[in-house]
This record gives structure tokens, sequence and C-alpha cells, in this order.
């Protein structure tokens, strides 16, 4: 018990928390424009200047002439926005060669070179469509469904796979005595009521991301 009071609930933000995906996972990731332009614009100004340079090269770019781009009072910038490229596999060095990473090229051309403004196709009618107050209505009803369970497990129903997500991420924890099995909040539960609702809903879906990786399910599904 001791140990667990210790645990602090790890909430990253979006860097942080792509920092810790393998370069496959982010691969599939940049195959999106959505994706690739969200990261884009969480990136430094200085990267933000590079990628848009090597956007408008044809191929890989010599090592030295990337280097030479920034002068040596802004050495320190330049490594950081260099750095933060190639922990996010956005830029790899082959050869002393830099390259883009194809997927993040092709999606961010979708944006930025062809000047597509990444409109959603438009949705087929729906005779059972609803509007944004049902939809938020519905959406904070749920919401408090959840809470309420790490608190009382008995007294709201969640689905199978939120009950196995809550567990696999230590909000809650489950014990089995005599054939029966009892679900408590633990102490990292609570410190998850305590967030605002915006770092919750957060923290939920880097867990369910987390958790996909583990259960080999796509992140992007």
């Amino acid at each position: 018990m001791a140990l667990e009071l210790q645990k602090k609930l790890d909430c990253k933000d979006l860097y942080s928390f792509l920092t810790h995906l393998g370069s496959s996972s982010l691969n599939g990731l940049y195959d999106s424009p959505y994706a690739s332009l969200a990261v884009f614009r969480e990136l430094p100004e200085l990267a933000k200047q590079y990628v848009m340079r090597l956007l408008l090269m044809d191929g890989p770019i010599s090592l030295h002439v990337v280097n030479n781009w920034a002068n040596s009072a802004g050495q320190s910038d330049h490594q950081h926005a260099i750095s933060k490229l190639q922990i996010l596999h956005i830029t790899t060095v082959v050869n002393d060669e830099v390259i883009l990473n194809p997927a993040f090229r092709s999606s961010m051309k979708k944006h930025h070179i062809s000047g597509s403004s990444l409109v959603l196709e438009p949705l087929l009618p729906d005779k059972h469509a609803k509007d944004v107050s049902f939809l938020t209505k519905y959406a904070d009803e749920r919401w408090e469904c959840l809470l309420h369970f790490l608190v009382d497990s008995s007294s709201q129903v969640v689905s199978t796979g939120m009950q196995q997500l809550m567990k696999n991420s230590g909000l809650v924890t489950v014990k089995s005595t005599n054939e029966q099995t009892v679900t408590s909040i633990s102490s990292l539960g609570f410190q998850f009521l305590l967030l605002s609702r915006r770092m919750q809903v957060w923290h939920i879906v880097q867990e369910y991301l987390r958790n996909s990786e583990v259960c080999t399910v796509s992140k992007l599904k």
C-alpha cells in the first residue's frame, strides 16, 4: 500500500507522449494529414521552418548544408530543432544526408503544397442524426458514469473494455476473495478525479493508445 501511494499519475503532453511511440507507430500516425498537421503545429518555430525547407527539396539534403542553416549564435536553437525532428522520426540522417519522413512529407504536401484545406468529406444523410446539444448531454452523462464507476464500481455500468482499460492503467485495483471480485479505486484513480475534464479525457486517450499497442491493435483504428 505504501508503494502504491508513492505513485504519481503520468499524464503527458502531446510531445512527451509521441516521444514514447516507436517508429512504426509514428509512421502509421503520419499517414494521416490531420495527425501530421497537429504534430507540425507542436514543433518549435525553427523546426517548422526546417520542415518547410525540406518539403521543397526533391530528395535528401546534405547534413553539412543543414548544419549551415544556422550561424554560430543560433547553434543552440538549431540543435534543439534538429533534435525534436529526429526524436519524432520526422527526419533521419543516413550517410550524412537528412531525409524527411516519406509519410510525413506526403501528408504535409497535401496541406501546404497543394493548398488543400483538409476538409472532411460530407456525411451521408442520417435519419437518426443527433444535434450538438444531444451529443454533448450524452457525452457528459457517459463520462459521469465512468467517474462514478471509479468511486463505486457497483453503482454504474461501463463497458468491459473500459473496465479493462482502467485496470490496465492502474486507476482501479481488482481483488478476488472467496470467489468474489472486488473493484476499488486506486491512489492513481483519486489523482485522476482531481484533474480537469480536458486532462481526464486526454489521459484516457493516452491509456487507450498505449494499451492498444500492447494488445497489438492499430492506434489509428
